[in-house]
């Protein structure tokens, strides 16, 4: 009898170190999504969004650094997400309207043509 529990309970074993390699490796597998390090929050009927992406097309900036770009005019998740990120650089969006053109950087939030490009000039070097 003793010989019976000590087999079924190293099946049981087996079985379940089995389950938790296989699951374990489709789950380290799996991609990590990252939040983007630079954001770019635009609309298309902003003029100094267009500054802005005049700036980074004539200097070439998206070959060298990696800038997400969120439209937020046409898409509510954007909207939303820079809503959340405006809120993290302490920007009233409730009494000042939601701002654009953005540039979320690593926690920090640039506004404004002026304020981006330097910015991104500064890291460009």
């Amino acid at each position: 009898m003793q010989d019976k529990k000590w087999i079924f309970g190293l099946i049981t074993l087996l079985i379940i170190s089995f389950m938790g390699l296989t699951f374990g490796k489709a789950f380290l597998a799996r991609p990590f999504e990252e939040d983007p390090k630079i954001i770019f929050y635009y609309s298309y009927a902003c003029p100094h969004c267009k500054t802005v992406e005049e700036y980074m097309d004539e200097s070439g900036i998206r070959e060298k650094i990696s800038i997400v770009e969120k439209e937020v005019s046409t898409s509510q998740q954007n909207v939303n997400d820079l809503y959340e990120k405006a809120g993290k650089c302490g920007i009233d969006v409730i009494n000042e309207g939601l701002p654009v053109p953005v540039l979320w950087n690593d926690g920090t939030c640039h506004i404004g043509d002026v304020d981006i490009i330097n910015h991104l000039k500064s890291i460009n070097q």
